[in-house]
């Protein structure tokens, strides 16, 4: 995997995984994390300033990953962190 997430950016994100959405009817969809994750930091900044930690936020509405990352192995969730 040497190589794979080569990036290298103050500011950019990597949001690597699709996440399942819960349906008001009981039933999820997928969708990507990115529309997420710019919400929560919408709020963040409104309600904290901008130099608050996006770490421990709270998601709503996202109910599981597309994919287990612990069956993967360790190894591929340290390269991910």
């Amino acid at each position: 995997m040497e190589g794979r997430f080569n990036f290298n950016d103050e500011r950019g994100v990597l949001c690597y995984l699709n996440v399942k959405v819960a349906n008001p009817d009981g039933t999820s969809h997928i969708k990507p994390l990115s529309q997420w994750l710019a919400g929560v930091m919408a709020n963040s900044d409104l309600q904290n300033g901008f130099w608050w930690s996006l770490s421990n936020q709270i998601f709503n509405g996202i109910i599981g990953l597309v994919r287990n990352l612990i069956d993967r192995g360790a190894i591929f969730c340290h390269l991910l962190s």
